[in-house]
């Protein structure tokens, strides 16, 4: 019976080698492989042999006596795909992993039509969820599960590649990043290190959040997530099992509540419900549900589920947008069911075909080392580059992520996943991991303690980039807040009253006139009304259709529609614009809501008599600290800088100035007076920018001067 089960077992759970690989080789490697899990890739995977055997008395024989014919790789016989009862192996899921794993990389190389590729994130949740929940099952059904077993295995299988990878990406940051940056950098690598940097990247979510496109390691936030699942679903799965019965209908409770609990989080804190576990952990369960439900299914009935749950996927991947779609919440749940139907009929179904195709499975093995590079590749491409991303970059960019993933699979990941004769036990396998990861942290926690560590840069540089971002965070709301709190102008004044109306540029412009003492000699009352609205005036009728179905902002954070409502209309108070003489309106402003902001800037105008002055935008690409520290010297660093205006931003511009009935001040000609120089620091070499858009006090003063000769006597 052995020997038959070993013939079985082997026969189907190989699936093809390019070169010989001996019976016991390939069941040694069996035998090793690990659980899988969000990543895992069957170590079993790399020969498709056809064995004799003959049993002796000593059954441990076997495999020496087992001798194979081997087929060409590329010919799978259908019996290879099959799952049994003899062999964990779903070559299915490798393929469905290798979906996922592409769908995020094109997404976030921005190849045309993948707006939702995000989701594959979420796919990847969803089998993991089904690969744990079904082994954890299996192994106490056996009464073999052991908790040290488990988690030694998530080690072995996640954290080489993950170490490799964090340490390559601080080593890069530290060559290549401003000392602000490398201090941001320093803290998520930590905090990844951690397995948190979920809670990192949701507690620095915010107003002056540093760009994605200088975080290597925002894509280790679904890590941490999943470390966190393995934690807590094992023990939640055990007690499940001891305390009722009826296992499956108490998962389903939990799933139901997690769901429940995701879309109503979703409107009170959008990045919270983007990042933490408590409101992902439902989608883990979609994957969960699968084992409970499995069934030996026709292949009609399956095909028909497989091909839904591909639908799902694929309307995801290609209707989804991360600018529109309200994210996660119920939205998560269509690729999330999508994925549990073609694991639920993945194993009979003839659609699954493709998805168990050599080049899908050899992806499918491979997608965790190709997550864990694509997108600090991508990051550190884009810091070095001024130009931005071309297609023919793009396409450099997916073929140096698939050598990268090769050469980390095949050096660090396979090797520590499935070795072929383990030089430590479990213990001190952790333990060794346990320091090389304390190590890592201690030295991340030295260089993010000690703000990025500015002695890499020479010491001109270092002046200019030591700033205090909190300080400067501060400093931009501090004045335009102390004006928003006045109920009104004082009535009692003769001085020239204005009325500021905007975000933080507007909180920019307030701080220029303040600086240079133009607001001394006039009565000034700003209205603050956040990025998120976009908007300085949306008439009462369309709110709706502005801040649910355009405002990509407000879509993703819709706790903030009903205080934009409120701030717009306390903005555009018909006595303070009776009473203003001039109307002063900045913003960031947004290219979806141009149509609307003409209109709507149009339409403050036939409400005051005040003069009204329309500032356009005045960012560059990068802040003065970015171009300083990219240059290496202060010399030529005017003419250096022009290179990274923004398209956009002079599109924007072109647009607001054609409104009839408003004075246009084009900011960018403050910030460029001339076409190849752009301001970036003051004569006393201090930076004008402590981000792309925001002005430093040193900045402020600066130019101020200029925006009131800007102004002159209109």
């Amino acid at each position: 019976m052995r020997a038959k089960a070993i013939e079985t077992l082997t026969d189907q759970a190989f699936m093809g080698a390019p070169t010989a690989i001996d019976a016991q080789q390939c069941l040694v490697r069996f035998h090793n492989s690990p659980q899988n899990s969000l990543t895992d890739f069957s170590s079993a995977a790399t020969c498709r042999p056809s064995i004799s055997i003959s049993s002796d008395k000593n059954t441990n024989s076997l495999v020496e006596s087992a001798s194979i014919l081997i087929r060409p790789w590329h010919q799978p016989r259908e019996r290879d795909f099959m799952l049994t009862k003899n062999t964990n192996y779903r070559p299915d899921i490798d393929g469905l992993r290798a979906i996922a794993v592409l769908s995020v990389i094109l997404y976030h190389f921005k190849v045309p039509f993948f707006t939702g590729g995000f989701v594959g994130v979420d796919v990847f949740f969803v089998i993991s969820g089904y690969l744990i929940t079904k082994g954890i099952l299996d192994k106490q059904k056996q009464g073999k599960f052991d908790f040290s077993d488990f988690y030694y295995r998530r080690v072995r299988r996640l954290i080489p590649a993950l170490l490799a990878t964090i340490t390559a990406c601080y080593i890069a940051a530290f060559f290549l990043y401003s000392p602000l940056d490398f201090k941001q950098m320093s803290g998520s690598t930590v905090y990844a290190l951690i397995g948190a940097s979920n809670i990192f990247f949701w507690l620095e979510s915010g107003y002056f959040d540093s760009a994605a496109a200088v975080k290597p390691l925002l894509h280790t936030w679904s890590l941490s997530v999943e470390i966190q699942f393995y934690i807590l679903w094992p023990l939640i799965l055990l007690a499940l099992t001891k305390l009722t019965k009826h296992t499956f209908i108490a998962t389903v409770g939990i799933t139901t509540l997690g769901c429940i609990a995701a879309v109503w989080y979703l409107n009170i804190d959008a990045s919270g419900a983007f990042y933490l576990t408590p409101f992902r952990f439902n989608e883990f369960l979609f994957g969960g549900l699968v084992v409970f439900l499995e069934r030996s299914l026709g292949k009609n009935i399956s095909d028909v589920l497989y091909g839904l749950g591909l639908g799902l996927i694929g309307y995801s991947v290609f209707l989804f947008n991360s600018d529109s779609t309200l994210f996660p919440g119920l939205s998560a749940m269509v690729p999330a069911a999508g994925a549990a139907l073609m694991i639920l009929a993945g194993s009979n179904a003839r659609l699954a075909l493709p998805c168990k195709s050599a080049i899908a499975t050899k992806i499918g093995e491979r997608s965790y080392s190709l997550y864990l590079v694509h997108w600090p590749i991508y990051v550190f491409t884009s810091y070095i580059l001024i130009s931005g991303i071309s297609s023919l970059v793009t396409a450099g960019l997916i073929v140096a992520t698939f050598i990268t993933a090769e050469l980390l699979y095949q050096l660090i990941e396979k090797p520590f996943r499935t070795p072929q004769k383990p030089r430590l036990t479990g213990l001190g396998f952790s333990l060794s991991t346990l320091a090389c990861s304390t190590a890592i942290i201690v030295v991340a926690a030295n260089s993010w303690g000690q703000g990025g560590w500015d002695w890499r840069i020479p010491e001109e540089i270092r002046t200019i980039t030591k700033i205090n971002k909190p300080e400067l965070d501060t400093y931009v709301w501090a004045y335009h807040k102390s004006l928003d709190a006045k109920a009104g102008f004082d009535p009692s004044s003769n001085k020239e009253k204005i009325l500021i109306i905007g975000d933080s540029q507007a909180a920019d412009i307030a701080n220029m006139l303040n600086e240079s003492g133009y607001t001394a000699s006039a009565d000034v009352v700003s209205r603050i009304i956040v990025t998120d609205c976009a908007a300085p005036y949306i008439p009462n009728d369309e709110f709706d259709t502005f801040f649910n179905k355009v405002n990509t902002l407000t879509i993703q954070r819709p706790e903030l529609v009903t205080p934009c409502e409120d701030k717009i209309t306390r903005a555009v108070n018909q006595q303070l614009l009776d009473s203003a003489d001039k109307v002063f309106i900045a913003f960031h402003w947004q290219p979806f809501a141009t149509e609307y902001n003409l209109r709507g800037i149009q339409k403050i105008t036939t409400m005051t008599n005040a003069k009204v002055f329309v500032f356009g935008r005045k960012n560059l690409s990068k802040s003065s600290i970015d171009i300083v520290t990219a240059l290496g010297r202060t010399s030529g660093l005017s003419h250096y800088a022009a290179s990274f205006k923004n398209e956009g931003t002079q599109q924007i511009n072109n647009a607001l100035s054609k409104i009839e009935g408003t004075t246009f001040i084009d900011m960018m000609k403050v910030t460029c007076p001339e076409n190849d120089s752009c301001a970036v620091l003051t004569q006393n070499n201090k930076p004008i920018f402590f981000d792309p858009a925001h002005l430093t006090k040193d900045g402020a003063m600066f130019l101020g001067s200029k925006l009131v000769a800007e102004l002159g006597g209109r």
